[in-house]
């Protein structure tokens, strides 16, 4: 969110933060401003939001794919199962 020295600064202490303060001049509102209406239009996040419910979907999907697969499999074996205890019944 924030461009260390452009929009603000990154600072991990009240210490660091007020050793900060002079430098405030270097900070320009208008590249704040331009760079949140970059990366924080309704349009920008409605589309990272979009690519976040379309990954989950996806996700979602292969694992509700892979128990489908893991259920025929396990049909087709008891269908297999199943054929073999008639031919040895017919033994």
């Amino acid at each position: 969110i924030i461009l260390n020295n452009k929009t603000g600064f990154v600072v991990k202490n009240t210490e660091e933060a007020i050793s900060k303060l002079p430098l405030i001049n270097n900070i320009y509102r208008v590249e704040c401003r331009n760079y949140a209406l970059k990366n924080f239009s309704a349009d920008r996040m409605a589309a990272d939001y979009e690519k976040v419910y379309e990954k989950v979907l996806r996700e979602n999907s292969l694992t509700r794919l892979q128990r489908v697969k893991k259920e025929i499999h396990k049909y087709a074996d008891m269908k297999f199962a199943w054929k073999l205890v008639k031919k040895l019944q017919n033994l």
